[in-house]
């Protein structure tokens, strides 16, 4: 009998070890006080606490799921999540094939977006609305009071670290439409950029007292951003803009422009994008099929090994040089299963000290991989 019990506590412990594990593995990478996002319905339940913390831990396809019929279709695709005033955090991954569809009725949808609004004490961050689908008409709206806009209809909180790919079209009757977002009053738009074909702006179409800076566009779009009035313009930062992607109507404030347009080759330039942060925040990837600048902490196409083809030429320095890292290549392999072979530039290297003085090793970095080579 005893031999019995201990065989069946055993059993017991055995059987409770897989749960351990997943429990263990759910909590990785979560910040405490945050809850994890990992499906549609984790989303949805958003609305159960908009007040809350909130992190994705892998990329959301709702493609399906919000067409017309899907399971999470409405009668319109997507229905937006309420006013948000906690936190978002996107994690670096993405929310792909967001639908909104068909004539949209006053009693049911205000303002369209993944979220209807963002509240000032609201924040999002570092995600990626990739494949967005919005296409419909709106009845009786007020422009002044309802808008569309890929993230959040309206904002007056925080958005960063985002970016928007895909199609948003909705006739003068649904509001101020943008790609990040339709109207924004008051808040920050910062470190974000549009590569959606907007019927309206790329990054905003009304602001007023919102700080926008370190943004660009490349979709096309009728504008890349309007202001309420001119004096705004003193919250702008750095704005620029692929040549050709608009249809020439700007916000201005007589003769001067309130965004830098840049040519192709030049939208492929770091020096060029003057205040954008290139150490912490940007890079451009020149073996990337998307050649424009890229968000460290939330890429647009994400690299998944790289490997060192061949160590630079020069490997002996005195104290103070700068480093040399000609004649060195890495072969970069990128979702998709895609490859590039490309030079090393100064911008990949991550680690080098020229007031050290021995052997060290210089990290080179692209897209969160690694490798290395000896000096």
């Amino acid at each position: 009998m005893k031999q019995k019990k201990i065989i069946a506590v055993i059993i017991a412990i055995i059987l409770c070890i897989p749960n351990i594990s997943v429990r263990a593995k759910a909590a990785e990478g979560i910040p405490v006080g945050y809850t994890p996002i990992y499906t549609i319905a984790d989303l949805a339940n958003i609305n159960n606490n908009p007040e809350g913390n909130y992190i994705l831990m892998n990329d959301i396809n709702m493609t399906e799921e919000t067409k017309q019929g899907g399971t999470w279709d409405t009668g319109h695709g997507w229905t937006p999540l309420n006013e948000f005033n906690g936190i978002l955090d996107g994690n670096g991954y993405r929310i792909i094939g967001m639908h909104m569809y068909g004539e949209w009725d006053i009693d049911d949808l205000y303002n369209a977006g993944l979220f209807s609004g963002l509240g000032e004490s609201g924040k999002i961050c570092n995600l990626g609305m990739k494949d967005v689908n919005i296409n419909g008409l709106a009845e009786g709206y007020d422009r002044e009071l309802n808008s569309v806009g890929a993230i959040a209809g309206w904002s007056s909180g925080e958005i960063s670290n985002c970016y928007v790919t895909g199609g948003i079209v909705a006739d003068e009757n649904a509001g101020y439409v943008g790609g990040i977002v339709g109207q924004a009053v008051g808040g920050t738009i910062t470190k974000c950029y549009n590569a959606a074909d907007v019927e309206g702006a790329a990054i905003v179409e009304r602001a007023s007292s919102c700080k926008i800076s370190e943004c660009y566009n490349v979709g096309k779009v009728h504008l890349v951003l309007g202001l309420s009035y001119y004096e705004y313009k003193k919250y702008l930062g750095q704005i620029y803009q692929l040549f050709g992607t608009d249809t020439g109507e700007y916000y201005t404030d007589g003769e001067e422009k309130l965004h830098t347009v840049l040519s192709e080759t030049q939208m492929k330039t770091q020096s060029l994008f003057v205040g954008f942060d290139f150490v912490n925040t940007w890079e451009i990837d020149p073996g990337s099929s998307f050649p424009y600048p890229q968000l460290k902490s939330n890429r647009h196409q994400r690299v998944e090994e790289m490997e060192l083809i061949s160590a630079p030429t020069k490997v002996e320095y005195e104290q103070g040089d700068k480093i040399d890292v000609s004649g060195g290549s890495v072969k970069i392999t990128y979702e998709g299963d895609t490859s590039s072979t490309v030079s090393i530039t100064e911008g990949m290297v991550t680690s080098y000290d020229a007031n050290l003085v021995g052997e060290q090793t210089v990290i080179v970095s692209c897209g969160g991989k690694t490798v290395s080579f000896p000096i």
